[in-house]
């Protein structure tokens, strides 16, 4: 079987924010390229959030179970790329406010080299190396909070568009790479 934790998620039963279920969600997103390298973006969310939280039943006797708490959120984001040639240098951040532990930021940001064509074949390589932060530390819902990733991309550039990725993450803090 699966590794779970001993008590389920009950699904059936999901808990809203102050059972906001019929309140109107607003999104709002502006995209510019600037001049011929440059492309940014600013967006913001307001509303339920899409990835629930977990809360706790406290029903010790009868059926103890984490539920899915969805809550009202409010998420500013940002993004901008440098696209020139082969070489594409991007970054993306996020700032989130009313979730359970307050307002939390996370960015990540990179940079993309694309070696075309290689030796005539029509393949492409493209070497990657990206930094992610994530304000919540050990509280975030993934390991990536403040790690760096190195990789390699393989593109055939065929019909059925056939790819590969290798990478691998290192995180500073524990001097281990995953």
């Amino acid at each position: 079987g699966r590794l779970r934790t001993p008590l389920l998620v009950d699904n059936a039963d999901p808990r809203f924010d102050n059972q906001l279920v019929r309140g109107l969600d607003f999104a709002i997103r502006w995209e510019q390229p600037i001049g011929d390298y440059w492309e940014v973006a600013v967006s913001e969310y307001n509303g339920l959030s899409r990835s629930p939280s977990l809360g706790f039943n406290f029903d010790f006797f009868d059926s103890p179970a984490f539920f899915p708490l969805y809550e009202q959120i409010n998420q500013i984001g940002f993004e901008a790329e440098f696209i020139y040639e082969g070489l594409i240098w991007k970054t993306e951040g996020v700032s989130v406010s009313g979730q359970v532990g307050g307002r939390w930021e996370a960015i990540s940001t990179g940079v993309e080299y694309t070696f075309g064509n290689l030796f005539g074949t029509g393949h492409d390589i493209t070497s990657i190396v990206e930094y992610v932060y994530d304000s919540r530390a050990a509280d975030a819902p993934h390991f990536l909070e403040r790690d760096i990733a190195v990789g390699l991309r393989w593109a055939a550039n065929d019909e059925q568009d056939t790819s590969a990725l290798l990478g691998v993450f290192y995180d500073p803090e524990i001097g281990r790479a995953s």
